[in-house]
């Protein structure tokens, strides 16, 4: 229902508000992709002279807020979803503004034009969770960090048991701490540790496989769900996560943020707790014997 999602973004939006704004939103992206498409085809053919779509050839046309009606709901610039199309689009028009230069001078490289593709693929992903987020009035997403919470994962889980054991094959599921993550909210304040909260979810999501899912599980705690993959295979993914957040900076150079992962294969044949709970127990392990390593049970 509209009204759980209002609540979840703001006690002060109605649900009428964002009910038409996800309208207004998703013919405001019509006229995008239009705008979109004829940009492609100038990019590629610079000295055709007959655009698919009259009116529609400025890379202007690639803000999908000129297409809007009405301006969003003010509650709704702040989040996490929203934040995030308006920042994908702006690397796209970038793109998109690099590549049409390069184009008309003759000069447009693989490369250009790659990157121009990638940024259109980039911010579609960022507009599909913005609308996907509304419609399910974002009962399922963690506001902070625009990532699924812990209900989304519960019932996630659940049909994961289930096709699992229909499919008899395996899925991992691994819990993944923050080391010391009090002594980073104790020393920078909360608000940075929300900051670093968000560049872990965005790590998380950039670093692992397409048909990978991450909730936040509550407070620093995240869980990482891998279908259709048993633990030997998972080890790699897993391992790669821990070093690209090893790796990630701050503003603060002698700051390293590092997480514990605890991981379990599970058949479906158990209760998802029953996993959780040797996930559980694993990352336990991971940060008794040493944190920034990660345990498997």
């Amino acid at each position: 229902m509209i009204e759980n999602k209002a609540k979840s973004i703001s006690p002060d939006i109605s649900s009428e508000e964002l009910s038409y704004f996800l309208d207004d939103f998703r013919q405001a992206i019509l006229s995008w992709r239009k705008t979109r498409l004829n940009l492609q085809l100038q990019i590629q053919f610079p000295n055709l002279h007959s655009p698919l779509y009259e009116g529609l050839e400025s890379v202007k046309g690639l803000d999908f807020q000129e297409w809007l009606l009405e301006p969003p709901p003010e509650a709704l610039l702040s989040h996490k979803l929203y934040r995030r199309v308006l920042m994908d689009q702006h690397n796209l028009i970038r793109h998109a503004r690099e590549a049409v230069e390069a184009s008309g001078k003759g000069g447009l490289s693989a490369s250009q034009f790659a990157l121009f593709l990638h940024s259109i693929f980039v911010f579609e992903q960022a507009a599909d969770a913005l609308v996907f987020g509304i419609a399910t009035s974002l009962r399922d997403i963690d506001k902070l960090t625009g990532l699924p919470n812990r209900s989304a994962m519960e019932r996630d889980l659940v049909r994961e048991c289930a096709q699992a054991k229909r499919l008899k094959n395996s899925f991992t599921l691994a819990m993944i701490d923050v080391d010391h993550f009090k002594r980073v909210n104790d020393r920078y304040g909360h608000d940075f540790g929300d900051h670093v909260l968000e560049e872990l979810a965005d790590c998380f999501i950039e670093n692992i496989r397409p048909r990978d899912q991450v909730y936040r599980y509550g407070g620093e705690e995240f869980l990482l769900l891998l279908p259709d993959t048993p633990i030997a295979k998972a080890v790699a993914v897993l391992e790669r996560l821990r070093r690209k957040v090893q790796a990630l900076t701050f503003r603060d150079p002698s700051l390293t943020v590092t997480v514990s992962l605890g991981a379990t294969e599970s058949t479906g044949k158990e209760e998802p707790r029953e996993a959780i709970r040797r996930a559980d127990k694993a990352l336990y392990k991971a940060k008794r014997t040493g944190r920034n390593r990660l345990e498997l049970e």
